[in-house]
């Protein structure tokens, strides 16, 4: 199920609640179009991947902020859950690109935070078996 941007009610973070959850907090995978950015990760079951698809992709940020440092992070100050898709309703991301009517998604995994700003956020595929995050990753790009 796609997420798309609500109106903004409230300042802070809220959880896409149909997201899909990855377990191992492994550091997922990419590939982009320049239109679309795709992200691979590692699912419940054991190799087995889902992707998802952001589409209408204006600004993507891979950062180093972990469980330990995620206090550091730009946007903590909006109520960032660790190992979640949080998504920001009042960033200054948003107001900047305020004119394209995008979403904030921070994704926080145990190693790294991924910062995406883009129209919305689809699952394309789920439970991908494969040896690996790039195999899945091609597998759901086919």
């Amino acid at each position: 199920m796609p997420f798309m941007q609500q109106p903004a009610s409230a300042s802070g973070a809220e959880i896409w609640s149909d997201a899909p959850q990855f377990p191992s907090w492994a550091d997922p995978s990419f590939y982009s179009d320049s239109g679309d950015l795709y992200m691979c990760f590692e699912a419940h079951t054991e190799e087995t991947f889902t992707t998802v698809r952001f589409e209408g992709l204006i600004e993507m940020s891979i950062q180093p902020f972990t469980e330990e440092n995620l206090g550091s992070h730009e946007f903590y100050k909006f109520g960032l859950k660790q190992y979640e898709f949080n998504i920001l309703k009042n960033s200054s991301k948003i107001s900047y690109w305020k004119a394209l009517n995008p979403t904030h998604w921070v994704i926080t995994f145990q190693d790294r935070t991924i910062d995406v700003i883009a129209k919305e956020c689809v699952i394309i595929a789920k439970a991908i078996p494969a040896k690996s995050q790039s195999e899945a990753l091609l597998a759901a790009l086919k």
